[in-house]
């Protein structure tokens, strides 16, 4: 397994996004988010994509954002055989690396949810130290609203998880408009 600078490839990245978000039964972001993100950081060294792979093929990528004197592990995605192969962790380790060696002072692995097991095992395997991020709600039901790990959301991820991966994408266009 290798791990390569994906420059601006967003169509990589997208195609990686789509398959987690449908195996966390999640709504993705639309395509033209990232390739913005993407086309428009990355040739000023504000973002970075890296892409871990196998056989040429995909298995899993992460995009990194700079800022200041920090790193952002911003977003990620893999495959199901990338996350088996521990894909994930050859990125995060080549973007540790790389932040070691640019000087960086922090690592930041981005926010989570108290549900979120896997995702915090995760970063707890690697010593990130989690700290709250305060939030601030109306209403007595809307603790916990922001959570998409809710089992609230149950029912919605299951048809995000089995919905073809053409309406996955149009699902993502959609996303814009509900936030």
């Amino acid at each position: 397994m290798t791990c390569e600078d994906g420059g601006t490839d967003a169509d990589t990245w997208y195609e990686l996004h789509l398959r987690t978000q449908q195996r966390l039964g999640l709504p993705p972001f639309p395509a033209r988010f990232f390739r913005t993100l993407l086309e428009t950081l990355v040739p000023h060294g504000a973002a970075r994509l890296l892409i871990a792979k196998a056989g040429g093929a995909p298995l899993a990528a992460t995009i990194l954002l700079d800022h200041r004197h920090d790193v952002i592990y911003g977003y990620a995605a893999s495959t199901a055989e990338g996350q088996r192969r521990g894909a994930g962790d050859l990125l995060l380790f080549s973007a540790l690396q790389s932040a070691i060696a640019g000087g960086r002072q922090t690592f930041d692995m981005g926010s989570d949810a108290p549900a979120q097991e896997g995702l915090l095992f995760f970063k707890k395997r690697w010593f990130a130290v989690q700290k709250p991020i305060p939030t601030y709600t109306l209403g007595a039901d809307s603790a916990g609203v922001s959570d998409s790990s809710s089992p609230r959301y149950r029912l919605l991820r299951k048809g995000f998880e089995h919905m073809p991966r053409p309406m996955l994408r149009l699902a993502g266009e959609a996303t814009k408009y509900f936030g």
